[in-house]
């Protein structure tokens, strides 16, 4: 700058090299009553040792004994250990009076019998305030703001949480070190500059009683840009280019009239437009016989102190910042780590599921079949109605069970229609079930909130009547003498931070919510609710523990959520269903078992017996000519000298299964109609048949109607085109 021409010696000696971060201090304390802990910090602070080839004897040696040289990315850690708080604090004391104190201490919060490690670092404060501390807690100790109110400053306190990540742990000790070294070499430049400039001529003015300028040196220059003689005999140059009001109505506003010596600190704009922050020490010399009174100030520029002191603001910021995401990340990791075990464990139960599912379906069709045949001869008089219903809808209640089991496998994908949600919530209330629930709590209100239009959602009607019942009925139970439950439903636009909350996609959904009056859900109890067979109540007295998972898995595979709002004065279950934009299909009047009899030829492929004679009887009753055989291979066989207009295939047989047979009839049969017999629910296998041409799926155990339904449809679409074959026996 042309404005230091002539700059003397005194003031030139203010120009300092740039120099780099001194050698950190890494001597590092920690305290701790476990030596297991004091290995882990070994070995996360000593990457390098064995690398260099040191034998292993020596090595175990060299991490065995406290003060051991360690190296973390290219910095040599030197580690003390102490088992208690009260010789955490010695070691300190002693470092501090030999001048090799140490940058940064690990300190465990629980440490019996003596000092905790609140009292420790409250301690070490008061000893060292340069000292940098973490607070090394598991997520069972004291809160951070017990811990704070404890120690005192929080300044130079930082947590760690148990167990500590390694690379974490080692970003920490590199940065708190680095952190402690600059701060001490900013002290150290401090300490000398504030030196330089109280014993320099530099940066030194004067003014008289009236704020004129009396003097002005060369360094004054410097810093601001202004020449002597462009502010000698003016106003204190102070008054035009400081960024603030310190020097108006100088000596009151700086205190001199207070106080002889005064500093004070503000920003300036030079006159090349550069900002500074200056540090001004400005005096007031009281007038005497021979001179008029003045003041005398000197000023430096303290701006990189101030940059430096943000810089490592912003440092500390910056590890809270990593610290508080490495606590969020791992809230996340244990979240699905939770969701995982209760995914592996709904998968075990659904693998248990359809393992027994076919045979408990395939025994419960006699259960529910054979009754209806008796029913269906017996004259309506008769003394046996009365045990065959009780036997059928025991069938159908163990049934009810088995799917209860498939639904929870979330192999029981269902067919889904578009239906008033309101109208499901009529006719579960209007059905024998939702009286007999009225029935046994006379003094609870069921009350509705359903608006008159909308909510069509696309569903299984059973299953999401089935979820109404479940919630219903836990909720009956749950109040036991008086009360009320509201059923409400309404529409709801779900945005996508909601989505993400719930686990569902954003967009308008309708929910369905039971309100309680009763006691309430434990919070130990909310935690597991959902999980298989996991209840309260007594097993068998009330359910079977299913419900609320039958519930959640159904709201699953409707790709909907679920959730709880419960406290001591009811509890609320909300379902969310993606609504749909169809309108509701009405529903076929149900008609009279003579109304869906019918003719022609069907061939039965089962390799259950019983299942053969119970649906082939069933068929006979309903007019049809109906022959049978025990398997794929069988049904081949048979139709090579036979057609048939109708094949009714099981699923699960030994040899070819229900769809390799059809695979292999159609290859001879082109166009061969068939109905598919399960006791799954449809899965792929079912799905794989689907595609090659069948058009019907019936579940085991079913109903004579339902039975009559499945195979009048189909039939009724040959018929249409005319190639029903009325006596079975001409060959193809």
């Amino acid at each position: 700058m042309a404005m230091a021409r002539g700059l003397n010696l005194s003031s030139a000696c203010l120009h300092r090299k740039k120099t780099r971060m001194s050698k950190a201090n890494t001597r590092i304390l920690i305290i701790d009553d476990d030596q297991d802990i004091w290995k882990a910090y070994r070995l996360v602070l000593a990457p390098d040792l064995e690398a260099v080839g040191t034998p292993v004897r020596q090595l175990r040696e060299l991490l065995a004994g406290s003060g051991a040289t360690t190296s973390t990315n290219g910095h040599q850690f030197r580690l003390s250990f102490a088992k208690q708080g009260k010789e955490g604090w010695e070691t300190a004391a002693a470092a501090l009076e030999q001048r090799k104190p140490f940058a940064l201490a690990f300190v465990d919060v629980r440490m019996p019998p003596g000092w905790d490690g609140m009292e420790t670092a409250a301690r070490l404060q008061q000893l060292d305030p340069d000292l940098e501390i973490i607070i090394v807690t598991a997520y069972s100790d004291r809160s951070c703001d017990e811990i704070v109110k404890a120690v005192g400053s929080p300044h130079k306190l930082l947590f760690l949480r148990k167990p500590f990540d390694a690379e974490e742990l080692k970003r920490l000790t590199v940065s708190l070190t680095d952190k402690w070294q600059m701060a001490r070499d900013e002290e150290a430049r401090s300490r000398e500059l504030q030196t330089l400039l109280c014993t320099s001529p530099a940066a030194i003015f004067s003014l008289d009683d009236a704020q004129q300028t009396l003097s002005w040196n060369q360094s004054a220059e410097l810093f601001t840009g202004y020449a002597a003689a462009d502010v000698l005999g003016e106003k204190c140059i102070f008054h035009r280019i400081a960024e603030n009001s310190v020097c108006r109505n100088c000596a009151g506003t700086c205190g001199l009239d207070k106080s002889p010596l005064v500093q004070h600190e503000f920003s300036i704009t030079d006159r090349e437009g550069n900002t500074k922050v200056l540090s001004l020490r400005i005096a007031h010399v009281p007038a005497s016989k021979d001179r008029p009174a003045k003041d005398i100030g000197g000023f430096w520029d303290i701006t990189l102190i101030k940059q430096t002191q943000e810089r490592l603001s912003a440092v500390n910021r910056q590890l809270q910042k990593e610290i508080e995401e490495k606590d969020r990340l791992r809230e996340e990791q244990i979240q699905l780590e939770r969701k995982l075990h209760q995914a592996q464990k709904m998968q075990a139960l659904g693998l248990m599921a359809g393992g027994v599912a076919h045979d408990l379906n395939n025994i419960l069709s006699g259960l529910v079949g054979y009754p209806e045949i008796l029913l269906f001869k017996l004259p309506k008089d008769s003394e046996l109605r009365g045990p065959l219903l009780a036997i059928s809808e025991s069938g159908k209640r163990a049934a009810a069970v088995v799917a209860d089991l498939l639904t929870i496998a979330r192999g029981a994908t269902t067919v889904r229609e578009t239906v008033n949600l309101n109208n499901l919530v009529s006719e579960y209330l209007d059905s024998p079930e939702g009286g007999k629930l009225r029935t046994l709590y006379p003094d609870i209100a069921i009350r509705t909130h359903l608006p008159p239009e909308g909510n069509h959602i696309s569903c299984s009607p059973v299953h999401v009547k089935k979820c109404l019942m479940n919630l219903l009925t836990n909720a009956a139970e749950a109040i036991a003498t008086s009360g009320a439950i509201e059923i409400t439903a309404s529409g709801r636009l779900i945005d996508e931070a909601e989505a993400a909350a719930l686990d569902v996609k954003p967009g308008q959904y309708i929910t369905l919510s039971i309100a309680d009056t009763g006691p309430g859900i434990p919070s130990a109890d909310l935690e597991r609710i959902f999980e298989p067979f996991y209840t309260k109540k007594s097993m068998g007295f009330s359910g079977t523990g299913l419900g609320l998972t039958v519930v959640w898995n159904t709201v699953k595979d409707h790709e909907g959520a679920i959730t709880i709002d419960s406290s001591d004065q009811g509890t609320t279950f909300t379902l969310y269903f993606p609504e749909s934009r169809e309108e509701a299909i009405a529903k076929p009047l149900r008609k009279n078992i003579a109304e869906l009899a019918g003719t022609g030829t069907i061939l039965i492929v089962d390799d259950e017996q019983q299942q053969r004679e119970v649906t082939g009887t069933m068929l006979s009753m309903l007019g049809y000519t109906v022959h049978t055989v025990a398997g794929g291979d069988e049904a081949i066989a048979y139709l090579r000298d036979h057609s048939v207009d109708l094949l009714l295939l099981d699923m699960i047989m030994p040899g070819l299964n229900g769809r390799q047979t059809y695979e292999q009839i159609i290859k001879r049969h082109p166009g061969q109609k068939a109905l598919f017999i399960s006791g799954f629910s449809k899965d792929q296998e079912v799905e794989r048949g689907l595609n090659l041409g069948i058009d019907g799926f019936i579940k085991k155990p079913f109903t004579l109607e339902e039975l009559a339904l499945a195979v009048r449809k189909e039939l009724d679409l040959v018929k249409g085109r005319g190639d029903l074959n009325h006596d079975g026996d001409n060959p193809r």
